[in-house]
């Protein structure tokens, strides 16, 4: 009974880690082996251990990075030059965070420098550190619904006390005033004092021109670059590495010309010549319908999933659509009415999808 309030006291008391722990503790035979001050020490740790792993999961949630699994233990450096994982490691060690650096990881696209910055990002939340990821291109915009609503101010402050801001696509669009005056603002609070991660693809040294104010590129540039690490990175695209390893691994996937192409019957038997027949009973030419059926066969390929079918499409498949669906796909119920009851004798099946008139 006196463990039961016990109980709910530490958790009226938001001592939910050491809560648990007594839990367990009071179901462990052997825990009288320990000394009180021994049992407490493990209750505390419990307790600490629980509250930091809450606020990591605040930081993360908080910090709302493009790539919430980017961790530096999966960072990979294959084809890519500039940086390779005991660099990552050092720079994550080095104290950047607390000194107030600026890190600039510039490189043609797809060479992860938007993953890497999340990396870097989703350590320091590990670490206990603030971390906010914005998308310069989208800045302006959110500026100016912050603008608009009165929370302009209050939102700089709070960013101003944000460990690590990551500014990604930096200089990948033209800004207008009002943007370059708020980046100044959100930069003249970070010099020095906070760490900031920018990704770009435009050199450093065309920032003037993209910032288009000499004065203000001049005061951003002295502040950015006051404490600056540069790191570089060059090689091929890796999604288009990616992409290449991939369509590999699947095989080349067909053209729609290639799965919907009909070759001619002549080309595959010479008995088959569909131009001087005529079906019995029926008054339209043999050629016309063959085009009718091959346009039937297309269509329904198409309605029944078989954009890459793995057999042929029946004549049960096209009999069965619903007339609204052949009607939307250009099917007349003439056609659909016509379509034989037997067709061994009129089709030849040419490979694995596809059904030719004879």
């Amino acid at each position: 009974m006196l463990n039961n309030a016990t109980l709910t006291h530490l958790r009226a008391l938001k001592l939910q880690g050491f809560a648990v722990a007594l839990e367990q503790q009071l179901i462990q035979t052997d825990i009288h082996r320990l000394s009180f001050e021994e049992r407490l020490a493990l209750l505390v740790d419990r307790e600490v251990q629980a509250r930091d792993d809450r606020k990591r999961g605040r930081l993360l949630q908080r910090a709302q990075l493009k790539y919430t699994t980017a961790t530096l233990e999966d960072a990979s450096f294959e084809g890519v030059r500039g940086m390779d994982r005991a660099t990552l490691m050092s720079l994550a060690l080095s104290g950047w965070i607390e000194q107030g650096q600026t890190l600039t990881l510039s490189g043609a696209t797809g060479l992860g420098k938007t993953w890497l910055a999340c990396a870097l990002g989703q350590y320091a939340c590990r670490q206990g550190h603030s971390v906010q990821y914005l998308r310069v291109p989208r800045l302006a915009e959110e500026l100016r619904i912050l603008h608009a609503s009165g929370e302009f101010r209050r939102w700089l402050t709070q960013l101003a006390k944000t460990d690590v801001v990551i500014l990604d696509d930096w200089a990948t669009g033209s800004i207008d005033a009002a943007t370059r005056a708020d980046l100044l603002e959100i930069i003249d609070d970070r010099a020095s004092v906070r760490a900031t991660i920018i990704t770009h693809q435009l050199p450093i040294e065309h920032w003037h021109g993209w910032i288009g104010d000499a004065t203000v590129a001049d005061a951003m540039l002295d502040r950015l670059l006051q404490r600056c690490r540069r790191i570089e990175l060059q090689g091929e695209s890796r999604r288009i590495q990616e992409g290449a390893k991939s369509g590999g691994a699947r095989g080349t996937k067909p053209t729609k010309k290639e799965v919907t192409s009909r070759p001619d019957p002549a080309s595959i038997d010479p008995k088959l010549k569909p131009t001087q027949h005529r079906r019995r009973g029926c008054g339209h030419d043999h050629r016309n319908r063959r085009s009718r059926y091959l346009n039937v066969l297309e269509m329904t390929s198409r309605a029944v999933g078989h954009d890459r079918p793995k057999r042929p499409v029946t004549f049960a498949e096209i009999r069965n659509l619903p007339k609204k669906q052949a009607t939307g796909l250009g099917i007349s119920s003439q056609v659909l009415d016509v379509l034989p009851e037997h067709v061994e004798d009129l089709f030849v099946e040419v490979d694995q999808y596809t059904l030719i008139w004879c």
